[in-house]
């Protein structure tokens, strides 16, 4: 059950909001790059081209928050690593039912 809720969790606070936040971000940063309709057709906005240091800049804020995660994930590591070695965190086999 707690790692059930906890996945719920991860997806409510993380999947969900972050195309959203990421979408609004790019449409700040990059407004002329989105589809607009030629002919009845949906194609990239011809003006995108003046969106280049938005993007960049996009791009990079979606690389560090990744490296960000990554970061965190170590750091995470290093702690229950030294909890372990210090017998506080003892990681062991689930009981079988």
């Amino acid at each position: 059950m707690a790692i059930s809720a906890n996945a719920v969790i991860i997806h409510i606070f993380g999947d969900v909001p972050a195309p959203i936040v990421m979408g609004v971000v790019r449409d700040k940063w990059a407004p002329n790059c989105g589809t607009v309709e030629d002919d009845g057709d949906a194609v990239l906005n011809p003006r995108c081209s003046e969106d280049q240091n938005g993007l960049k800049n996009f791009m990079l804020l979606s690389v560090l928050w990744m490296v960000w995660a990554v970061i965190l994930w170590a750091l995470a590591m290093v702690a229950v690593k030294r909890r372990q070695r210090k017998g506080v965190f003892v990681l062991t086999a689930p009981a079988e039912i």
